[in-house]
């Protein structure tokens, strides 16, 4: 995509002007003829958008098309957002392109949303208690029993943030959707009434999930906990906003850590980039089976609620040598997490490695992992061959990369193993 500096924008302008065209209609394909552009700010940029390339009204691939240019033609560039989106004018109409090249900007949508399932959330409004309320929780409707009009509020003001947070940080812009809802249960007992009702028992070692567009949780003891629940189930929803369904867990589930990751400041406002703390704990899972008799199957395993349990752990893996690769990871398909003995590493493991792409090499990797994302958001497989060859680096190096980050941050925290950080600053 060329660009003219602003003075030569400007005197294009003066010979433009007399010889301005009316504005095709929106289904008429533009021919990219000069005369046909609009300088009415001198100030404003000019792009020269390849053939090929879509005119969105809005700043994201599902909005509709307004204008096609079969040829190359001249725009003027009015904003740019860190999504990766531009304002642009052309012939007195505002649209919107992508930055990331002309394959960006002639991709259709190839994916639709789907839609809310309403027989769940009837469902799940069933259980709650009769008095119970319709608020907002961000971007979303929230049916829920809880009575904590505190908590509520503070809820919202960080569910509200979710979608600037993920278009700053990774280029997604979510769109949700009208009839998609949160229910949040004032009882765990309740929330488990719900997961045998709907046959997702295998759910019951979570504190929360999203899907169908319906987000579901229930109040924890620790309130800190029961916010990041939320950012993670809220993150699962605005992605499938925003990406094809069926994405491999380690793309949505390191997509939703990492957004829960960050800190809150004393008036609830994110601090990108940051961690925010976290627990461990010993839990006993149960798995229910109805086939031929009613059976209990009890297991015990170590959940990590928060990053700094899950950096803690990662860190331990690495020491013993069972840290697991990146690109295995990257090969891990929805079947194969459910079957899983510790699902809680490959969550920790997947949520440091997306933020890993966007943080380490100091931050090198950053533009090729928003163009993965900007491909699987336009049909592109998801899979780690396509992130590899995004960021540019082998896996060896990649692996390598990874654990050196991890040790850094590790030792950032005072989470690492002294003498670990010692040869590190030695190194260094």
């Amino acid at each position: 995509m060329r660009t003219l500096p602003r003075w030569a924008a400007a005197i294009l302008g003066c010979a433009i002007a007399a010889t301005a065209q009316t504005p095709p209609d929106e289904d008429t394909p533009v021919l990219g003829a000069p005369s046909a552009f609009d300088l009415s700010e001198e100030r404003e940029e000019t792009l020269f958008l390849p053939p090929g390339t879509r005119l969105y009204k809005g700043p994201a691939f599902r909005a509709s098309v307004i204008n096609h240019f079969t040829q190359e033609t001249p725009v003027l560039l009015r904003e740019e957002r860190p999504s990766g989106w531009s304002e642009v004018r052309y012939a007195g109409q505002i649209g919107w392109i992508p930055r990331a090249g002309a394959g960006a900007a002639t991709a259709d949508p190839l994916f639709e949303t789907p839609p809310a399932n309403p027989e769940r959330l009837a469902r799940a409004r069933s259980l709650l208690a009769s008095n119970h309320r319709e608020l907002r929780l961000g971007p979303y409707r929230l049916f829920t029993d809880v009575e904590d009009d505190a908590l509520l509020a503070k809820l919202d003001r960080v569910a509200a943030q979710i979608p600037a947070l993920l278009e700053q940080s990774l280029g997604l812009v979510p769109q949700p959707g009208p009839d998609e809802a949160v229910v949040l249960f004032r009882d765990e007992g309740v929330y488990s009434d719900y997961l045998r009702a709907t046959g997702d028992m295998e759910l019951g070692t979570t504190e929360g999930h999203a899907g169908g567009g319906l987000a579901l949780s229930y109040v924890t003891e620790n309130k800190e906990t029961l916010r990041r629940v939320m950012v993670h189930e809220l993150t699962h929803l605005l992605v499938q906003s925003s990406l094809p369904s069926h994405q491999p867990p380690w793309l949505a589930e390191g997509l939703a850590e990492t957004a829960a990751f960050n800190q809150l400041d004393d008036n609830d406002q994110f601090i990108p980039g940051t961690l925010d703390g976290g627990i461990e704990r010993t839990m006993t899972a149960e798995t229910v089976g109805f086939g031929g008799g009613y059976t209990v199957e009890r297991r015990q395993y170590t959940e990590f609620i928060g990053p700094y349990a899950g950096l803690s752990h990662l860190l331990r893996q690495a020491r013993a040598g069972e840290l697991g690769s990146l690109s295995e990871m990257t090969a891990v398909a929805s079947d194969d997490l459910a079957r899983a003995t510790d699902p809680h590493h490959f969550y920790a493991f997947s949520g440091f490695a997306v933020r890993y792409f966007l943080e380490g090499q100091d931050g090198a990797l950053a533009p090729g992992f928003r163009t993965f994302l900007n491909g699987v958001a336009r049909g592109r497989p998801a899979w780690g061959n396509e992130l590899q060859k995004q960021l540019g680096l082998s896996w060896e190096e990649l692996q390598t990369g990874y654990e050196a980050w991890l040790l850094e941050t590790g030792c950032a925290l005072r989470l690492a193993e002294a003498k670990r950080c010692r040869k590190l600053r030695a190194r260094d």
